[in-house]
Formats: structure tokens, C-alpha cells, sequence
């Protein structure tokens, strides 16, 4: 009784923790509050295990962590960041592979259906909201990413539920899960198509045109064999990169029409550049003030950083251009980071993908995988909550053994598993 009390009581507050990340909650949610939150979370996780599975869930989470531990360490020892507010951060990121491991452990599908719940209905709402947001302000979800310089527009937009650059890139890394729950039922086809389409729309709208043409990749995972086997999945992807790499006059000329023909200037100025490199242009010669060219110049910066202390690394956020995780990071640490983001995505790899690699559905959670590297290398954030919490909740949810014990089917031999229900 008191092990199912604490399971609800994690849920609870597992739900509160992920609402907060909805523009208009967090934005009207005490600091305070939140932190509450965030300590009894650990709390009622600790609870939920032995004192040496506690610290068995903690080791475990640190390769997924080790790049924000080092950031930590990084400010104790340079500074250049208020280290309060680092630490805050830090326990944030980390709950989530805990979590993740809480799942993969418990199997209590019960917290996968109410959280994933939560998932759906709110960010659905706030891709609704987003669309609306943007409609009318078309760079709301663009300005509400970096330093705000104008808070009184910053407080309206969060007002209004506009997503950000997280929850932009959220909807879209989760995009292949819905679209593999819709080829596996586990959603109605309806509802499924009408997530599809808010997504789709939302991220157009928002003006992230890295998140479009992944959202547009994902999609194809609808033309392909469901249950086709994951290394095959990787043969066909590196066969379509090679076809786009040797017919790249062909893709600038529908890069360059599509630019033409579309409304989103932000997005159409993005595909024209494209255009441009894909038909034999040089990054160097985009306009200056073009978005590819300045990321560009980012991204350069960072590997400057690297090859001017690459056994070390700079230690300094000024000498990094900050819009790529992965340049960053080496930049920042030298092969000491490099190393740190190898063990970060293959022990991610082996705990939340590689125990469902027999399973059918397996290609829906490695696209996602996938997806989260290449936006990890093209972005600053490496969306660590998708990665390590909302990968083994899907996995949770698909694996059909799990479904049976909720249903009821074997109570005894769901019981010696240890699958809660």
C-alpha cells in the first residue's frame, strides 16, 4: 500500500513538473513553487527505492548528465554564470533520466499513460495557442528564445501560450513516436493525424526551419515498413543522403521554388540560402545578415575554441558561439568533452534503446534518436527530457507484455516482473 501511494504521489508530482514547462504556467508559477516541487520529486524517488537503488539511479544518470555536470563545474571554477542558478538548472536536467530509469525499472504503465496524457493534451493545446501566437506575431516563438530585451513583450507572449525553442523542437523529436503510434494503434488514426497536422502547422508557424525539415523527415516514416529493422532504417537514411548529395542541383531548384512560393519570410530566407549553398555557393558568400551564414560563424567560433586548446578546451563561454551542443561542448572541454558526449549518447543508447531493439517498433524510437544528435549538433540544447524520459515512457507504453499486465491478463507473472500497474 504505501509503494502505491508513492508511485501516485510521483506521478502527481511528475504531472506538476511537466506542466510547468507550458508557457503559461510557468510564466504564473512561483519560483518557489517550482522548486518545491522539484525537491519533493526527488523525495518521493528517493522513497520509491532502496537507498542504494537511489544512488544505483543517480550513477546511472550521470553519463546522461555529464555535460551539464561538467557546465557546473565549469562555473565553480571560471564563473561567467550565477552558480545558484546553474545548480538550479542542473537538478532540473537531472531528474529527467531518473525518471526515465524509474520507468524502465518499475514498468508502471500506469505513470506512462497519465504522463504521456499530460503530454498530448497540453502541448496540443499549446500548439494551438502557438499557431494563434504566431498568426498574429509572426516572430513571437523566435523572440522568446535568448536574452529578452524586452520583458513586457516577453511577458505577453507567455501570456498568450506561445511555445519557445523547446517546445518547438519537443513537438517536433516526438513527432516519429506519433507517428509510430499511429501505425501500432496505440492512438486512434484520427487523433493521430490531427497531432500529426497541429505539429506540422506549429512548427511552421513558429519559424524553425531546421524543426521543419525534420518534422518533414519524420513524415516519411509513414511510407516505410513499420516494423522494418533498425539497421535498415540506417541503410536507407545514409542511401538518401548520398542520393541528396549527388543530385544537389536538382534539391536547389525545389529549394529555391519552395523559398518563392511561401509566406514565412523567416523560413523562405532560410530555404534561399540553402538554395544557394546546394548549387555550388559558398557559405562566405550569403548575405551577412543571412541566418545560416551568422550560424556559420557560430559554429566556426567554437571549433576555433577546440583547435586552439583542443586537449583542454577553452573553460570560457566567451571563446564559444553557443549555437551548437556539440561544438560547443568540445569547445569548451577539449577531448574531455568529446569523450563526455560519446559516453553521454551510447550509455543513453544503451539504456533506453538497446533493451527494445527486438521489438518492431524499434525504428520509431531510434528516428527519434537520431534526430536528437543531428539537433544536438546543429543546436545549443541537447533536449536531455526527450532523450532519457519520454524515449522509455513510449517504450513503456509499446511493449506489449506491459499492456497485458495493465489489463489485467497475468496478475502473477506481471507480479514476479515487477511491473506496476
Amino acid at each position: 500500500m504505501r509503494a502505491k501511494n508513492n508511485a501516485k504521489t510521483l506521478t502527481i508530482l511528475s504531472a506538476l513538473y511537466i506542466l510547468h514547462a507550458i508557457p503559461i504556467i510557468g510564466y504564473y508559477t512561483p519560483a518557489i513553487v517550482f522548486l518545491l516541487v522539484t525537491l519533493l520529486l526527488y523525495v518521493v524517488l528517493a522513497l520509491n527505492a532502496s537507498s542504494g537503488s537511489f544512488v544505483r539511479l543517480l550513477a546511472l544518470s550521470l553519463p546522461v548528465i555529464s555535460i551539464p555536470f561538467l557546465r557546473l563545474i565549469q562555473v565553480i571554477v571560471v564563473g561567467e554564470r550565477d552558480f545558484y542558478l546553474e545548480s538550479y538548472s542542473f537538478i532540473q536536467v537531472l531528474i529527467y533520466p531518473m525518471l526515465g530509469l524509474y520507468v524502465l525499472r518499475s514498468k508502471n504503465i500506469t505513470f506512462c499513460k497519465t504522463i504521456l496524457l499530460i503530454f498530448l493534451v497540453s502541448y496540443s493545446i499549446t500548439a494551438v495557442t502557438t499557431i494563434i501566437g504566431c498568426y498574429l506575431f509572426p516572430d513571437a516563438a523566435r523572440a522568446l528564445t535568448g536574452n529578452q530585451d524586452n520583458l513586457a513583450l516577453y511577458g505577453q507572449y507567455k501570456r498568450m501560450n506561445i511555445g519557445d525553442f523547446h517546445f518547438v523542437y519537443f513537438i517536433t523529436l516526438t513527432l516519429p513516436l506519433i507517428i509510430g503510434s499511429i501505425r501500432y494503434k496505440l492512438i486512434k488514426k484520427p487523433i493521430g493525424i490531427l497531432l500529426v497536422v497541429l505539429v506540422i502547422v506549429a512548427v511552421y508557424y513558429s519559424a524553425y526551419t531546421t524543426a521543419l525539415l525534420f518534422s518533414i523527415l519524420a513524415l516519411l516514416l509513414f511510407f516505410v515498413p513499420k516494423n522494418i529493422a533498425g539497421n535498415k532504417l540506417f541503410f536507407l537514411g545514409i542511401v538518401a543522403f548520398v542520393i541528396l548529395m549527388m543530385s544537389s542541383t536538382v534539391l536547389s531548384t525545389i529549394l529555391s521554388s519552395v523559398s518563392g512560393n511561401i509566406n514565412n519570410e523567416d523560413i523562405a530566407s532560410r530555404l534561399a540560402d540553402m538554395s544557394t549553398v546546394f548549387s555550388g555557393g559558398t557559405v562566405e558568400s550569403l548575405d551577412a545578415e543571412s541566418d545560416m551564414g551568422a550560424r556559420y560563424d557560430l559554429f566556426s567560433r567554437s571549433w576555433q575554441a577546440f583547435l586552439q586548446n583542443p586537449i583542454i578546451g577553452s573553460w570560457s563561454l566567451r571563446a564559444i558561439g553557443g549555437h551548437s551542443f556539440f561544438l560547443d561542448t568540445i569547445g569548451l572541454f577539449g577531448l574531455l568533452g568529446l569523450l563526455c558526449l560519446v559516453w553521454m549518447y551510447v550509455r543513453s543508447f544503451k539504456l533506453f534503446l538497446a533493451p527494445f531493439r527486438k521489438n518492431s517498433w524499434y525504428a520509431f524510437l531510434l528516428s527519434t534518436f537520431f534526430l536528437i544528435i543531428f539537433q544536438a549538433i546543429l543546436n545549443p540544447q541537447p533536449t536531455i527530457k526527450v532523450l532519457s524520459f519520454v524515449l522509455p515512457m513510449y517504450a513503456c507504453l509499446m511493449d506489449k507484455e506491459t499492456r497485458r499486465c495493465y489489463l489485467k491478463v497475468d496478475k502473477k507473472n506481471c507480479t514476479d516482473k515487477g511491473i506496476v500497474t
